[in-house]
């Protein structure tokens, strides 16, 4: 128990407190057991502090679970991520016959190479509209005339990453073919198959992929 003067423990029947001397009277003595029943009272029990522990142990786990998944879904956008979106984005020119969507895919710097005095084309209008007429061709083939046209879909076959003397080699071609200033970071060789679910006609695209300055571009002609 505890003196109530104090406040120092003192032993259960003691006539007085060692540590101030006052006396214990049948009151204060009573005072005082209370006072340690109210002490331990608000104590928390064993099995409450196990709950406390399990509970933080639960919220520990949730949040490293939702870290992981976070960095799982970064990664899985890194891996498969970049390129795919150019292939999708072919896809939808030719869906939609969108010479200008198709031109959107490639260099900035062929688009240049392919526009301008002594080019093949005049300017960039004249350009998407002569990918809008690859774009009609090619969905008239896989749609083979049908008017209402199913939606295009893809099947990458193969995929072969460049290395380090291969993209080496792949940038000294571009600045010497089509005046490139830029520099590719990363390039992927895919050869895809391109379709329309149940239709009777396919073809196959076998394309340079190439980042340049964070952008993932398709290298047509290259």
């Amino acid at each position: 128990m505890f003196c109530s003067k104090c406040g120092a423990q003192i032993k259960d029947g003691a006539a007085f407190c060692q540590k101030c001397g006052v006396g214990l009277s049948g009151e204060n003595k009573k005072n005082t057991t209370a006072t340690n029943q109210q002490v331990y009272s608000s104590m928390p029990n064993k099995n409450q502090q196990t709950g406390n522990h399990r509970l933080i142990g639960m919220i520990g786990t949730a949040v490293i679970a939702l870290v992981a998944i976070i960095v799982i879904v970064k990664v899985v956008g890194i891996f498969n991520g970049g390129y795919e979106k150019v292939i999708e984005k072919y896809l939808k020119a030719i869906q939609e016959e969108d010479g200008e969507l198709l031109c959107s895919i490639y260099p900035p710097e062929y688009i240049d190479y392919l526009v301008g005095p002594g080019s093949f084309y005049s300017d960039e209008e004249d350009l998407a509209e002569d990918f809008t007429e690859e774009c009609k061709d090619r969905h008239e083939d896989l749609s083979g005339g049908i008017e209402k046209h199913p939606d295009i879909e893809y099947d990458i076959v193969s995929e072969e990453k460049l290395e380090k003397e291969d993209l080496e080699s792949l940038n000294r071609s571009l600045k010497n073919d089509y005046d490139f200033e830029s520099t590719v970071s990363e390039a992927y060789y895919v050869t895809f198959k391109v379709y329309i679910p149940g239709g009777k006609k396919a073809y196959t695209v076998e394309q340079y992929l190439l980042k340049i300055h964070g952008k993932w571009y398709m290298g047509r002609g290259i």
